[in-house]
Order: structure tokens, then sequence, then C-alpha cells
């Protein structure tokens, strides 16, 4: 048998008040499961809590891991340019227009990786929706806000290269190899 109670105060109370209440009735009355329905939903919701918990750790983990690695792409790609960067800056380019070069150079690999990736998430909808509670996979915004922080993640692990590279000294790179 179930009992449901609504209560205007604290259930906490209530609760107590109830199984003290069934007690005097009849001491040999089992009763288990004595909880609110907060703490039922809870206790219901738990293992997709920790899912959810544990997805968005993965998730900023990952993040962070493409971050590095695309920085660390962008800087080899600097190192390697050093010459014709001191060049660039010999014959007159402005810190600004070295800045917008490497950063361009971001730009293109992240808009490359949205290109051939987005097909790819989208082909993979059926696996997605059934994890996936109050969220359809192929929801715009939602493909939108992914898009968003890609790009933005992809242009900000180019941002220390580019300054990097619009410091240069050109006379410095052009004394190299």
């Amino acid at each position: 048998m179930t009992l449901h109670v609504r209560a205007s105060v604290d259930p906490a109370t209530v609760l107590r008040a109830i199984e003290q209440e069934l007690r005097a009735l009849d001491p040999a009355l089992p009763l288990f499961q004595v909880q609110t329905i907060e703490a039922r939903v809870d206790d219901a919701l738990r293992q997709e809590r920790l899912l959810a918990t544990l997805s968005t750790i993965l998730s900023v983990i990952g993040t962070l891991i493409v971050t590095v690695g695309l920085y660390g792409l962008i800087s080899f790609s600097v190192l390697q340019r050093t010459r014709e960067i001191g060049i660039r800056m010999a014959v007159g380019a402005e810190p600004r227009q070295i800045r917008l070069m490497i950063l361009r150079r971001a730009f293109v690999v992240v808009g490359l990786g949205i290109f051939l990736g987005l097909p790819l998430a989208l082909s993979s909808l059926r696996v997605a929706a059934s994890v996936l509670y109050g969220v359809s996979p192929s929801d715009p915004m939602t493909v939108t806000a992914a898009i968003v922080v890609l790009t933005v993640v992809g242009v900000s692990a180019g941002l220390v290269p580019a300054r990097n590279a619009a410091r240069t000294d050109p006379c410095n790179a052009l004394r190299q190899e």
C-alpha cells in the first residue's frame, strides 16, 4: 500500500507525524521507504545526474585538450614561418597584419574542422538521440552553440601564437637558420 499526503508545511515534519501516527495505530505495521516525493525523485534521477555531470566534466576536459593541441599546432606553424614573418615585418608589415595572418590561419583550421565534423555529427543523430533528454540533437540552437564554442576555442588558441608572431624582431628572424 502506498500513501501520498499533500501538506502546506514542511514535508519532513509532516512525514514524521504521519509515521508516528501509523505506529500508534499498529506497531507491527511494516513501514518502509518513508520519504518525500522530492527524495524519491532525487533517487530516481541520481544516475542520470551523475552521467550528466560526468559528461560535462569530460567535455570540458576534451575542450581543453583540443585548445592545447590547436595552440601547439599554431605555435609550431608560427615557429616554422619565423623567417617569413621576419621578411614581412622587414618590408613594412604591421604587427596587426601579422596577428591577423596567424588568426586567419587558426580560423581556417577551425572552419575546416567544423566543415568536416558537422556532417559526421549529424550522421550520428540516432545514437545521440537515445542519450539526450529534452533536447533534439539536430536542434538548430544546440548546433549553433557548438559551432560558436568551437570557433571561440579555436581562435582563442591562436591568440598567443599570433601575439608572439607580431613581436618577432625582423633582424633576429632573418639571422635564424
